[in-house]
């Protein structure tokens, strides 16, 4: 389903026997929510649509190189979540690239994330599960940051290299 949206899109009646929502955008000028429990997946192309993937998406998979984040992309709202760079970079000016905030299983991999910021991951409110597979990171600060409003998170790092002051600081 390709789709240009130009007012609010929210998904409604949908099938019983639909078990996923692919969307492919070429442009977004306002929010999108997602109704029903179904699986979203998302692919995007520019930091706009990162930003409001973010928000409904299961699976968020980049389509290309996406520089010039200059907001915080949050990765939330008590559910899993996969950001899938499918091999591409994200490029952050932001403070944090990434906050994974109240997810309850959230999944980072096949990405490079170049954040000129103090941090690339940051793991915050009471997230449950991490999981950092195959991504290159780099940060002016903190690498992969577990704050400590998320007590008791399972973060699990595998085939990754994590460049910067702190690699991995954990909050007590």
């Amino acid at each position: 389903m390709s789709c240009q949206f130009r007012n609010v899109f929210t998904f409604q009646n949908i099938p019983p026997q639909a078990t996923q929502i692919i969307i492919t955008t070429k442009q977004i000028s306002s929010s999108i929510t997602n109704t029903n429990s179904r699986s979203v997946k998302w692919l995007v192309r520019t930091a706009e649509e990162l930003y409001a993937a973010a928000a409904v998406a299961t699976e968020i998979v980049l389509a290309n190189d996406i520089i010039g984040l200059n907001n915080i992309c949050v990765l939330s709202s008590g559910k899993e979540i996969t950001l899938n760079g499918n091999g591409h970079t994200l490029t952050s000016s932001a403070d944090r690239a990434i906050n994974v905030r109240g997810a309850y299983k959230a999944t980072i991999k096949n990405l490079t994330i170049n954040a000129s910021g103090e941090r690339a991951i940051n793991i915050i409110q009471n997230s449950k599960e991490v999981i950092i597979d195959n991504v290159t990171a780099t940060a002016a600060n903190y690498t992969v940051n577990v704050a400590s409003s998320a007590p008791g998170a399972k973060v699990t790092i595998h085939n990754s290299t994590l460049d910067g002051l702190t690699v991995v600081n954990v909050a007590s």
